[in-house]
């Protein structure tokens, strides 16, 4: 047992070095299979359970902070197309017309399992991904998205909250106006369920607290300018 705990610990030593880029504090488990570490990037403090794959020659993946990946995440950035005159045997291994887009999760996104990312997606900061989903296209900030293929079924917080968690975890350079929500809101989710909120009991309060202590990171300052 000790040497299979070391061994898988090599073994995601060894993926991280090999990525272009990776936070502090960066979280992966066993199993996985990437094609190319050298064009994802991982910011401070996300995570990536089991079961990621990793499927592309050119498009990059970028993955920003406070982001949680649950269990059997793809991500393919390489889209291969139908060519007259060659099997697909041949254009999918040659990589013949391989169109290429890079793919971004931003800040403090959950992701839940089984969700698949395609060329051309983009999750904006805050969102939500739901089981199973299917996601091809850009989505805007603090959307909750599902289905096959993806679209927003909802909002993660109302306006008022996401000042407020704008304000708890960015610098003031980098928080979303009330202008850029009310875009947003009119834009995107008007009439939409809000899934969050903004409630929290003495002991979940006092846990976050303690764990951020142990971390070192300091309530006020969560994601550096």
């Amino acid at each position: 047992m000790w040497l299979i705990e070391q061994f898988y610990k090599w073994k995601i030593n060894r993926l991280c070095r090999q990525m272009y880029s990776t936070g502090k504090n960066i979280y992966l488990t066993v199993p996985f299979s990437v094609s190319a570490p050298e064009l994802i990037s991982i910011g401070d403090y996300s995570k990536i359970l089991g079961g990621f794959t990793f499927i592309g020659t050119k498009g990059k993946l970028r993955i920003g902070n406070y982001t949680e990946i649950s269990t059997d995440f793809t991500v393919v950035t390489d889209n291969h197309t139908p060519t007259v005159g060659i099997p697909y045997t041949f254009t999918g291994s040659l990589h013949i017309n391989d169109k290429s887009q890079d793919i971004e999760v931003s800040d403090d996104c959950w992701i839940g399992t089984r969700v698949t990312l395609l060329p051309g997606s983009n999750i904006g900061r805050g969102s939500v991904i739901g089981a199973c989903s299917l996601v091809n296209k850009p989505f805007p900030p603090y959307a909750v998205i599902a289905g096959i293929p993806a679209k927003i079924i909802g909002v993660k917080f109302d306006k008022a909250q996401i000042l407020a968690h704008e304000q708890a975890v960015y610098p003031p350079s980098k928080r979303l106006s009330m202008s850029d929500l009310d875009n947003l809101f009119n834009t995107y989710y008007h009439g939409m369920k809000v899934l969050g909120t903004a409630s929290i009991s003495d002991v979940d309060k006092r846990k976050y607290e303690s764990k951020l202590q142990e971390i070192g990171i300091s309530p006020k300052k969560i994601i550096d300018e």
